[in-house]
């Protein structure tokens, strides 16, 4: 991969461009990760965070390039909380594991954040402007990466500090619960 931080100092312009193409590469990442053996219960988890970040690659160029329409806005901004609710479980089971596990559950922390990081970084500091006067409730319904109903309260439940509630945390139960409501098209 490319090292975003030297991107941004040496070519400061061309950081959204390198950042889609990161997305691509941790993408296909995620999507090894997924399907290999050392997966387990998180096999359909990384999949469809898989197909997410894939997603948000095109979606982030056109909302750089300020052609994005409301339901791509909002398909990002669902896409840059899946992904950093990812962050959090894969976190917390790195906490949990020991040997290889914790390895493992570390590589896909790495791999969520690094996706996180370009989503939130490109739209924060090349796109500062495209949610303004969006339509939120007509977007949403559209979104190409669509959070339903049933992962509002397992995203509530990833956006409180992992160090105090996370040893609390079903982490099977809530990436099931991810897996099945967060809708990618």
């Amino acid at each position: 991969m490319t090292n975003a931080a030297l991107i941004a100092l040496t070519a400061p312009e061309q950081f959204p461009q390198a950042a889609q193409a990161r997305l691509a590469e941790t993408a296909a990442a995620i999507l090894g990760e997924s399907l290999s053996v050392r997966a387990g219960l998180y096999a359909a988890f990384l999949a469809r965070l898989a197909a997410v970040t894939d997603r948000a690659g095109p979606m982030l160029a056109a909302a750089v390039n300020q052609v994005a329409s409301e339901a791509q806005l909002a398909g990002l901004a669902n896409a840059e909380r899946v992904l950093r609710a990812a962050e959090s479980i894969f976190n917390e089971a790195a906490r949990r594991a020991v040997r290889r596990e914790r390895i493992y559950a570390m590589r896909r922390a790495q791999l969520t954040r690094n996706a996180w990081a370009d989503v939130a970084l490109v739209r924060r500091e090349f796109a500062e402007t495209v949610y303004l006067g969006l339509d939120w409730v007509t977007a949403q319904a559209v979104a190409p990466v669509r959070i339903l109903p049933g992962a509002e309260m397992a995203l509530l439940t990833l956006d409180q500090d992992s160090l105090v509630t996370g040893p609390a945390w079903n982490l099977p139960e809530l990436t099931a619960t991810l897996s099945r409501w967060v809708i990618v098209t």
